[in-house]
């Protein structure tokens, strides 16, 4: 949401109709921000964390889509913006950017637990893919200014890093899809001190496959 340091803090909410082909603006936010993060779990809305001018926010907001209204719930543990939402078996888990780790939301509780420490000296989390107990992410290795693959363990709160890519990656197109027994993902190989247009990135589709673990890579 209104991701970037360029972009000042807002309240406004827009909620677009597929039927319609149409976009209009719901109630706004309680409070303007900036870099937050937004999900769906069973037919509601909750937006977590981001910034105001001064600072990083815990807040965690509940819309209903029916009444058009925003709720507050029980706060983040520490403050989080940039970071990535993921909804998984009736539960929200929330992934930082940094190394703060992953802490997880109970609805039906309004309550919020730690279940990893530290992810490691990450900088950046790309949108998870979910394939059954297993939430697969796309960090940023600040040292080495390298991706890497890994995914989370919702049963056994563990984490593990994946293969390696076929080639060096340079950022992260889009977000990784689910597919049966597959996680697919949209990179780009280019150093983008060499690209001076979008067009000249040249992005690859890289599969990685759950039952063999190897990681290949497809052409688009």
């Amino acid at each position: 949401m209104n991701e970037g340091v360029h972009h000042p803090p807002t309240d406004k909410c827009e909620v677009y109709s597929i039927d319609k082909n149409e976009w209009r603006y719901i109630s706004a936010l309680p409070h303007k921000r900036k870099s937050a993060s937004a999900c769906e779990l069973t037919g509601k809305i909750y937006v977590s964390g981001g910034r105001t001018d001064d600072e990083t926010a815990v807040t965690l907001w509940c819309y209903d889509v029916e009444h058009d209204t925003w709720e507050e719930r029980a706060p983040m543990l520490v403050g989080h913006n940039g970071h990535v939402m993921v909804p998984v078996h009736e539960k929200i888990y929330v992934v930082d950017r940094t190394t703060t780790g992953i802490e997880c939301y109970t609805p039906a509780t309004d309550d919020w637990t730690k279940v990893l420490p530290s992810l490691g000296s990450l900088y950046g989390v790309a949108r998870p893919a979910v394939l059954g107990t297993w939430v697969y992410f796309i960090s940023y290795i600040q040292e080495s200014s390298d991706y890497l693959c890994k995914r989370y363990n919702i049963v056994t709160s563990t984490c593990e890093q994946l293969p390696d890519y076929p080639e060096h990656v340079h950022c992260v197109i889009g977000a990784p899809l689910a597919l049966p027994k597959h996680v697919l993902l949209e990179t780009s190989s280019d150093n983008a001190s060499t690209v001076s247009s979008p067009s000249e990135y040249q992005t690859s589709m890289i599969m990685y496959h759950l039952q063999n673990s190897p990681v290949k890579q497809t052409a688009v």
